[in-house]
């Protein structure tokens, strides 16, 4: 599912509502920018699930302080795969 436009609250709901019912083990937000609070949303509704986000700006991570969410410095295009 890729998101290219900001999000409504509503349609936060529809995402985190879809991955739920599709998705239990782990989930990873690849880029994902400042934009972290569908991701906090997603470990917000399914506690015992992994969720990782990654991005390619160090500071972004290093920014990042919350709610159970594993937040990761890397590059799709040369990834780390034991990360994921």
């Amino acid at each position: 599912m890729k998101i290219s436009q900001p999000v409504s609250q509503m349609q936060y709901g529809a995402i985190v509502e879809f991955v739920r019912d599709n998705y239990n083990r782990k989930i990873v937000e690849v880029g994902v920018g400042q934009r972290m609070n569908v991701a906090e949303k997603i470990k917000e509704t399914m506690p015992t699930t992994e969720v990782l986000v990654t991005d390619t700006q160090e500071s972004v991570i290093r920014s990042y302080n919350g709610s159970g969410v594993r937040a990761i410095v890397d590059d799709v295009f040369s990834p780390s795969l034991h990360v994921y």
